[in-house]
């Protein structure tokens, strides 16, 4: 009669169970190690204080199929990036830098400077009230006599499109 040594007992036994080969045994009066479920990514909650603070992250228009990704200002000069995705025209993406203009917290407002990346000025005046708890914003549009109200929803935190 064959036998097996005891030396290849645990390892057997650990194939049996699915394990895998070389995987290490614990023993029994010891808990089994605790299950992380979902992605590790450390998020710091998001600076709801100002307009300003609120707009940074995606946002979405969803009667035009646009998103728009503004990114954090420059503590210095008050100068961000706003990354413009047209889905409904292929996905065509423009960027432009921002400015950051007179802030009314009280009614949750802040005036932005859009300039394209060419340099030139866009000639609006943007309004933006964003929600005090950050998941909408109306944007007006000023030209001249013409004023064109968008309102938005908060996607997420990215400032980029992937």
């Amino acid at each position: 009669m064959l036998r097996t040594p005891r030396f290849l007992l645990p390892p057997l036994l650990g194939l049996a169970l699915g394990a895998g080969p070389g995987a290490a045994q614990r023993p029994r009066d010891t808990p089994a190690p605790a299950q992380r479920t979902g992605p590790r990514t450390a998020q710091r909650p998001r600076d709801l204080s100002t307009p300003a603070k609120r707009l940074v992250g995606h946002w979405e228009d969803s009667r035009d199929s646009v998103h728009y990704y503004f990114g954090p200002t420059d503590t210095t000069t008050n100068t961000g990036i706003l990354t413009q995705v047209a889905v409904g025209s292929g996905g065509r993406v423009t960027r432009f830098h921002y400015t950051i203009g007179p802030q009314e917290p009280a009614r949750d407002q802040v005036d932005l400077q859009i300039v394209a990346f060419t340099g030139g000025s866009l000639g609006r005046l943007n309004i933006l009230r964003v929600a005090r708890d950050g998941r909408t914003m109306r944007w007006t549009l000023v030209d001249g006599d013409i004023g064109m109200q968008h309102d938005l929803k908060y996607v997420d935190s990215r400032t980029v499109p992937r």
